[in-house]
């Protein structure tokens, strides 16, 4: 980026040059290394999302969502949702849980991502698609908004017990409506329905409460959230071993707030 910068300032520096009638050999070369610069910046994010021991990427042909993929291959597509206003963008399509077809909007399995975040990078999402990220509510909308969706809860605990819950609708409202959280039936799953409780309720961050409860729970906890008083389930909440209240958690997976080993939040079209 400094690179970048820099050569925008002699491209504007030899304009000037330029109008005087000298320095447009200087121009081209400042030109062609923009252009160098750009193509090895390209490069380098699509060795960032691709990894050379990661999961593949496939965003060449943009497709409506992970269920209209032409593979069965798990890696980072470009996805183009029917009703979206916003530009096509990149999510991580997973292929391999419950016949597979899934956009993953949430994936914490080491707790190195800070999930102590404000409203604006709720919104925007934060992270890596090869590693621990939450896609942003604004493309969780924008995904949401064009079909009916599914959402299934993939969870790990500590001693490696993994359970899901399975809920048959799954929206989240424009950010006029602060992007309530709008939950279907709960289907199946042995976690159990911890979600139901907040369902219907806005997202809140430490800059932005929208709980029904004293005080913030997006400080209390440390954590942005669909929050009510505060939750039965928080999968946002800090990674921290052990019985602590703040932690990423889910209740009814085994009626204690015990931190989680992983946590995963896939949506599919139903």
């Amino acid at each position: 980026m400094k690179k970048l910068l820099l050569t925008l300032a002699a491209v504007s520096l030899v304009s000037a040059q330029t109008s005087n009638g000298f320095g447009y050999e200087l121009l081209l070369g400042a030109f062609d290394q923009l252009e160098q610069d750009l193509q090895n910046t390209n490069e380098k994010l699509l060795q960032a999302f691709s990894g050379r021991s990661g999961p593949r990427f496939n965003a060449i042909n943009e497709v409506p969502s992970c269920k209209d993929t032409s593979t069965n291959v798990s890696g980072v597509y470009r996805i183009n949702p029917e009703l979206a206003t916003l530009a096509p963008f990149l999510v991580y399509c997973d292929h391999t849980v419950e016949d597979g077809g899934w956009t993953v909007i949430h994936r914490r399995f080491d707790g190195t991502l800070n999930f102590n975040r404000n409203w604006a990078e709720y919104r925007q999402g934060f992270g890596n698609l090869q590693s621990e990220y939450w896609l942003g509510l604004e493309k969780m909308h924008q995904i949401s908004r064009s079909g009916n969706y599914e959402l299934l809860v993939v969870l790990k605990s500590f001693n490696g017990t993994t359970k899901t819950a399975r809920y048959d609708r799954f929206s989240v409202a424009s950010e006029f409506e602060q992007y309530r959280l709008n939950l279907g039936r709960f289907v199946n799953g042995e976690a159990r329905d911890s979600l139901s409780a907040i369902n219907g309720m806005k997202f809140s961050a430490v800059n932005r409460d929208n709980d029904v409860g004293d005080g913030n729970c997006a400080i209390t906890h440390s954590s942005g959230w669909w929050h009510k008083e505060c939750f039965e389930a928080n999968l946002n909440g800090m990674y921290q071993k052990g019985k602590v209240f703040k932690t990423m958690s889910w209740y009814y997976f085994n009626n204690t707030h015990d931190c989680l080993q992983e946590a995963r939040m896939l949506i599919r079209p139903s």
